[in-house]
C-alpha cells in the first residue's frame, strides 16, 4: 500500500499513524513542530518498531525454520537496536536527573549542518530551568574502552555549533553501559536512568 502512495498522499495516512501513537514525528531541539522542516518519522510502538526490525526482514526464515539463520541476524543487528532504545530512555530521563545542582527541562536530539561544521548530530540536549545551562550528551551503548577526555573535547566542540548556545554554560554529560569505567565529571549508568524513571 505504502509503496503505491506519492508522497503527496502521505500526509493523510501519516496523520492517522501519528494520531493512534504508532509514528512519532522528531525535529531538532530548539525548533518548532510547525515551522521545522527537518522532520523525521519513526515507529513510536515498541512492539510494532522490534516486529518491523526483526520479524518482517527474516520472515521467509522464520516460515521454513530456519532459527539458526535468524539467530544470527539477530545477533548482528540487536546491539545497534538496543542503542536506539537506550538514547530514547536517557532523553525521558533527564527531567528527572539533577546534575551539578542543576534541573533540567525535556531534553532532545539535535541534528544539523551548520556552517563550516558539517554534519553534526547530538543525542540528548536539554536546557536547564533558569536558561542558563545547556546539556549536551553522548549516549554510548558499548563495551569498548572510551577516552572520556578525548569525548568530552568532542561534546565542546560540537556544542560550539549549536545555534542556541550562545551564552549558556555547556554542562557535559555521558550515559554509558558501563558507567563506572570512566573518570568522567558526569556519567550515569543504566541503574541510575532507571532510578531516575521510577522516581
Amino acid at each position: 500500500v505504502w509503496g503505491s502512495l506519492q508522497p503527496t498522499n502521505l500526509a493523510g495516512p501519516l496523520d492517522k499513524l501519528l494520531q493512534l501513537g504508532y509514528v512519532m514525528r522528531e525535529v531538532p531541539f530548539g525548533e518548532g513542530h510547525r515551522s521545522s522542516k527537518k522532520s523525521l518519522y519513526k515507529i513510536a510502538d515498541p512492539f510494532l518498531n522490534f516486529y518491523f526490525r526483526f520479524v518482517v526482514p527474516n520472515r521467509s526464515f522464520i516460515e521454513i525454520e530456519q532459527s539458526s539463520t535468524v539467530l544470527e541476524l539477530f545477533s548482528a543487528r540487536f546491539p545497534r537496536y538496543v542503542s536506539g532504545i537506550w538514547e530514547e530512555i536517557c532523553r525521558q530521563a533527564v527531567p528527572a536527573l539533577t546534575i551539578g545542582g542543576i534541573k533540567f527541562r525535556p531534553a532532545g536530539r539535535w541534528w544539523g549542518s551548520p556552517e563550516k561544521g558539517g554534519a553534526l548530530e547530538l543525542d540528548v540536549v536539554a536546557e536547564s530551568l533558569d536558561g542558563r545551562h545547556l546539556l549536551v550528551d553522548e549516549c554510548k551503548w558499548t563495551d569498548k574502552e572510551i577516552n572520556p577526555d578525548q569525548l568530552k573535547g568532542e561534546l565542546f566542540k560540537k556544542a560550539a555549533y549549536l545555534p542556541f548556545s550562545k551564552g549558556k554554560t555547556i554542562v557535559p554529560v555521558v550515559f554509558i553501559k558501563q558507567g563506572g569505567r570512566m573518570m568522567f565529571s558526569y556519567v550515569f549508568g543504566p541503574k541510575e536512568i532507571l532510578d531516575a524513571l521510577r522516581s
